[in-house]
């Protein structure tokens, strides 16, 4: 239970303390006072968004921090924090609008903070009703209501399965599309490239080989007339002659000389030299031949690498064979895709199947205990004075399934046995929906109750007998739950086992809210302006008097 909320710099708010007790808790105060400002601090609280806008104007930062009496031990364990005798929560937002969250001391995230709050407390406010007009907190509702937890994770688990194959599947899919995906396609890009025979080629020397032959006529003449320069008839200047001629002039000198004797042995070493260089090139000449099929395969060839060097935007061989590598494992993964589709596809088909099966088992279990949850609802409502109301819980099978099931599901109502059904949100006036909404939270109550609830004018549009009804039924909720209830009606206000009173007042040009706990006296007084108005008459207070003898 809520056992103390503190709130600094809040909205209206400069500074407040409140303590909480069990029971059943009025809060009242007039139109505008700030009733709603208490509980959207307690809101920041319990993790719901807050930004620079809920700081009260001069602050720097507000501050919200509310301390509990709950059970809440396992899921502290679960996350990592302290187990205290007492649970305190702290929100604190600052001017620069950031936020900062701390449960027992420990900083925590926002989400984490609204998760455990949704275990503290059931905070209904006024917009509730549209709320619980969505399809997944009527589901919830019913699922917390017959206990399908175990039903639900199974279904979740198939259903999860379920997508996962389909994603499979959709992935598999898109990735045949397009040239990448067409083994054919890839074949062809292969076979071009193993065409080439790159493999123990070189390719330099093919190059080389085919330049030799583009320009073999010329080469070879060149060569031939170089050995013939060498020693020719032709030749102006026989050089191997003119070498053996110089040669023997410096064996003669070095008769008498004997410097010209290394002289001439080097001669006739260049002499020596000279003849086999005039071997090797005419040699050279004979191997050079042109030869154009030769020439024509090569040109080929080459120009087929070229082509597709600058298809696949590389520069050498070795990156074409490792393309040709990358397409081969292409193609097996595709043909190994195309397995897997055909697998898939059967996958798919069970999955569903079981989707299918676990979906019938929890809405046979749902609809058993909608049916269970109507009548206790109906129950609820007929101690509310609404005697020819009924309820249905209507379910649609959807096109396909959720995770959240197989249906959608609504709640019907009708005020008279004459009307007919319709959707509670289209139908219901707005003291019907009062109701409707506290014999909701009265069966929530019996089945799951948070350890606290707050009501935020659930009785608004009633009045009268009826107005006692809800204000007995608040009472009967109380024994099971802290219940704080924000209401216009005397009769809530009689019924409580506590009273508090929010006031506004300005001072130097500044609002200010405040919040105060009420003694019999001023209960008395209180109560008495809420049936009578401003004027007080001692007929109000002696039925206050009377409503506050009945509630306790």
């Amino acid at each position: 239970m809520l056992k103390a909320l503190k709130i600094e710099g809040y909205a209206l708010i400069d500074s407040m303390e409140m303590e909480w007790k069990e029971g059943l808790t009025a809060l009242t105060g007039e139109t505008g006072s700030g009733k709603s400002i208490v509980l959207g601090a307690l809101g920041l609280a319990l993790g719901e968004r807050g930004d620079a806008s809920v700081i009260r104007t001069g602050a720097t930062k507000c501050l919200v921090e509310a301390r509990f009496q709950a059970d809440v031990a396992d899921w502290l364990n679960a996350h990592d924090f302290d187990v205290e005798d007492e649970l305190v929560i702290r929100r604190e937002v600052t001017a620069k609008g950031r936020s900062r969250a701390f449960i027992n001391d420990t900083p925590t995230s926002v989400s984490e903070l609204k998760a455990l709050g949704q275990l503290l407390v059931d905070l209904h406010g006024q917009d509730e009703t549209r709320a619980l007009a969505d399809r997944v907190r009527r589901i919830e509702l019913m699922d917390a209501m017959g206990n399908h937890r175990g039903l639900v994770d199974a279904y979740i688990a198939a259903h999860r399965f379920w997508q996962d194959r389909l994603e499979e599947r959709r992935n598999l899919l898109n990735r045949s599309k397009g040239p990448e995906g067409d083994v054919d396609y890839l074949s062809y890009q292969c076979e071009e490239i193993a065409a080439l025979g790159l493999a123990g080629k070189d390719v330099d020397a093919l190059q080389a080989e085919w330049h030799v032959l583009q320009h073999a006529a010329s080469i070879r003449a060149e060569l031939l007339e170089s050995a013939e320069v060498l020693s020719s008839e032709r030749s102006e200047v026989d050089a191997l002659s003119a070498i053996g001629m110089a040669a023997k002039s410096l064996s003669r000198a070095a008769h008498h000389h004997p410097g010209a004797s290394e002289l001439a042995e080097r001669m006739e070493s260049v002499r020596t030299e000279l003849a086999e260089l005039q071997r090797d090139i005419e040699a050279e000449a004979e191997r050079v031949q042109e030869d154009p099929e030769r020439q024509q395969e090569l040109q080929q060839w080459l120009d087929e690498y070229q082509r597709v060097l600058a298809k696949h935007r590389v520069q050498q061989a070795s990156e074409l064979l490792e393309k040709e590598a990358e397409m081969n494992e292409a193609i097996a993964e595709i043909q190994h895709r195309a397995e897997r589709l055909e697998a898939i596809e059967t996958e798919v088909a069970e999955a569903f199947a079981e989707v299918t099966r676990r979906g019938t088992v929890l809405r046979a279990a749902r609809t058993e205990t909608a049916e269970r949850w109507v009548a206790q609802v109906m129950d609820q409502l007929r101690a509310l004075k609404m005697e020819d109301a009924a309820m249905e819980v209507a379910w649609t099978p959807l096109e396909t399934p959720d995770s959240w099931g197989l249906d959608e599901v609504e709640w019907l109502f009708r005020s008279h046995p004459t009307s007919a059904f319709q959707p509670l949100t289209q139908v219901a006036s707005g003291g019907e929906r009062s109701r409707l909404m506290l014999a909701i939270k009265a069966v929530q109550c019996s089945h799951s109750p948070a350890p606290t609830i707050i009501l935020d004018e659930i009785d608004t549009g009633v009045s009268g007998h009826v107005a006692e009804c809800m204000a007995n039924m608040m009472r009967e909720m109380s024994q099971t739950q802290q219940v704080i209830s924000v209401t216009h009606l005397p009769q809530v206000a009689g019924a409580a086992n506590h009273h508090l009173r929010v006031t506004k007042h300005t001072s130097a040009d500044r609002v200010h809210t405040a919040v105060s706990s009420l003694d019999s006296a001023e209960r008395v007084e209180e109560i008495a302006s809420m049936l009578s108005g401003a004027r007080i008459t001692e007929a109000a207070r002696e039925h206050a008097l009377s409503l506050l003898a009945e509630g306790n």
